[in-house]
């Protein structure tokens, strides 16, 4: 799941609200998530922390905000990939799998770093976890979505796509 699905879910003005506040109250999904996203929900929030409305008051430290949100939005986060070893030329690097994916992959998505790593880490949910798709609503993610689907067996999805059965 995008970082800026959830965001939304907390950000009245966000275009993605509506349609993240109707997913997050669908019964029967699990959201998977990397610690990548935690990263970026403790950098979105302290940028935006005056457009997020919350149902705590006043506004909580940002690491009760992050667990609330956790909590709310019933977030799996995933963790506990291994390294394995990547070759750049002579040099040999351990590098964990989902960077090692997204190396792969960029030339052919030609999507930004972040969203490479976190449909890396969709990708490889997959197996473990029974992760069919990533929900988004990156236009730039969206427009791909029948590469990513080609390439990740991943459906790329807009929250308003999103049912349970899925």
């Amino acid at each position: 799941m995008d970082t800026s699905v959830i965001v939304a879910r907390y950000k009245p003005r966000d275009g993605l609200y509506n349609s993240a506040e109707s997913l997050f109250n669908q019964e029967g999904i699990h959201f998977f998530v990397s610690p990548l996203t935690l990263v970026e929900l403790y950098a979105v929030l302290s940028r935006v922390r005056d457009q997020i409305h919350t149902p705590v008051s006043p506004f909580p430290s940002m690491n009760t905000l992050v667990a609330l949100i956790i909590q709310e939005c019933k977030l799996r986060v995933i963790t506990g990939t291994n390294p394995g070893v990547k070759a750049l030329g002579d040099i040999r690097l351990r590098v964990s799998p989902e960077y090692f994916l997204s190396m792969r992959l960029a030339q052919q998505l030609q999507l930004r770093a972040l969203d490479l790593i976190h449909l890396a880490y969709a990708s490889l949910a997959r197996a473990g976890y029974g992760v069919s798709g990533f929900v988004t609503g990156d236009k730039e993610i969206l427009n791909k979505s029948s590469l990513i689907r080609k390439t990740l067996k991943l459906e790329a999805l807009h929250p308003d796509q999103v049912t349970h059965t899925q």
